[in-house]
């Protein structure tokens, strides 16, 4: 049976089964984001995405990962057993599967739209892992980005501000 949860009141699929241990592991973290358990309870899903509503998200699947022996890919449920260096070098492998992509596009293996979907996989992992990095890191990404936007944009002349 698949599970939910849901954290400010964003559902999320968990389509894998959750041991009760990790169910446990899970609450705990989404308790402190403003999360809850659903269970089985049915499911809504949002189309619009905020940086914020990433972090939350990543934050609570990230304990369901699982390696190829099918164990837990991390023992703490943050993703802080990793080093910001290993997390760094998935930011970096996930550049380079679309480092690769744009590679063969620009060499005539196959055109842009006829891999349109796996460009834009590639760039969601880009943007999935760095939002993962950031948390690591301590950064608030979506503050982050406004800032050195607009701070560029004052060094532009430019009026264009998030």
């Amino acid at each position: 049976m698949a599970m939910a949860i849901a954290v400010d009141g964003v559902n999320y699929m968990v389509r894998a089964e959750v041991p009760a241990c990790y169910e446990a592991l899970l609450r705990q973290h989404l308790y402190p984001l403003g999360g809850r358990w659903l269970g089985g309870e049915a499911m809504k899903h949002k189309s619009e995405l905020t940086l914020s509503r990433l972090r939350k998200a990543n934050m609570a699947r990230l304990p369901l990962f699982r390696n190829s022996r099918g164990e837990p890919a991390h023992s703490m449920a943050d993703g802080s057993d990793w080093a910001l260096s290993a997390w760094c070098n998935a930011v970096t492998g996930e550049l380079g599967e679309l480092a690769s992509l744009i590679k063969k596009i620009e060499r005539g293996d196959f055109t842009k739209d006829a891999v349109q979907r796996q460009l834009s996989d590639e760039l969601a992992d880009v943007v999935i892992y760095l939002d993962i990095l950031a948390s690591r890191c301590g950064v608030d990404l979506g503050s982050a980005v406004a800032s050195k936007f607009n701070l560029v944009s004052d060094k532009l002349g430019s009026d264009i501000k998030l």
